[in-house]
């Protein structure tokens, strides 16, 4: 399953059908997802007010670029990717900075 993204990026030019079906279908509702999360959040006085979609977005790219590091660049990093740390620590620095201070 996380070597879905990576194959749509990599044959997005190949099938841009199925590029923006994935597109639609899986990223565009998981960050909708993230943004009513976020809009909840602000809504009930947890996180300060932001940009919503821009929000969503940036809580998820960090997911990307996990999936992307472990499976393309995993087997020549000189070390082991921690996807446990680097996750804690993304979701650490994210919560931070978005709650209401």
């Amino acid at each position: 399953m996380a070597a879905i993204p990576k194959l749509m990026m990599a044959e997005a030019a190949t099938f841009p059908e199925l590029t923006r079906f994935y597109y639609e279908e899986v990223v565009t509702r998981g960050h909708r997802l993230m943004a009513g999360v976020i809009e909840r959040g602000i809504k009930n006085g947890e996180f300060r007010p932001v940009n919503v979609m821009v929000a969503a977005k940036l809580a998820m790219s960090p997911l990307m670029h996990a999936v992307v590091a472990r499976h393309a660049f995993g087997s020549c990093m000189p070390e082991a990717f921690d996807v446990k740390k680097y996750l804690d620590t993304h979701i650490d620095l994210y919560l931070h900075g978005i709650a209401k201070q």
